[in-house]
């Protein structure tokens, strides 16, 4: 699959996800508490996405929360394409591809994401923090529990397809090995 394809079926479903996480009736909630599904795509587009066109989908995704939550201060947009950039620093250093580090660097994107919203919302807004809290615990465990499938998900339907064997074996530069 390349790189434009791969690109369209990521837009399409980070289209889908956000309906779903926007949606009022959400078939993953559990006690009050929805899955994060937009911060496991940012996480799959930092870890597979070229860069630039990443950040451009991750500031769309940005754009698309706000839209759909009435806000337009500016704040998921920001939020995205820093975690998008944060995460593509940390590949550096980190080996996304096997599951343990992909739940774990899920908990430090929550982790990032509570002190975003904790700074916003305390400082900005003077919300208590204590309820925000035990919301933030909820959501960060019931996401740990569905983005590895979300995120396996994408794996497999943005795998690279590739030839049988015996094609790989019969064409040489173009021309056919007898």
């Amino acid at each position: 699959m390349t790189d434009n394809a791969r690109l369209a079926v990521i837009a399409a479903a980070a289209g889908v996800l956000l309906l779903v996480q926007a949606s009022a009736w959400f078939p993953l909630e559990v006690r009050w508490s929805r899955p994060d599904l937009l911060l496991c795509l940012v996480l799959f587009t930092a870890a597979t996405a070229p860069r630039c066109r990443g950040a451009v989908l991750c500031w769309t995704l940005g754009y698309g929360v706000e839209a759909l939550s009435g806000l337009h201060s500016g704040m998921w947009q920001l939020f995205f394409i820093g975690l998008f950039f944060f995460i593509r620093l940390l590949k550096k250093f980190f080996h996304i591809q096997t599951l343990p580090n992909v739940c774990l660097l899920l908990l430090v994107c929550q982790a990032v994401k509570y002190g975003y919203l904790l700074f916003i919302l305390c400082s900005v807004y003077e919300y208590r923090y204590s309820g925000f809290t035990v919301l933030w615990i909820r959501e960060t465990l019931v996401t740990m529990l569905v983005c590895p499938v979300v995120y396996a998900l994408l794996l497999r339907l943005t795998a690279a397809h590739q030839e049988p064997l015996f094609v790989q074996r019969s064409i040489y530069h173009g021309r056919r090995i007898r």
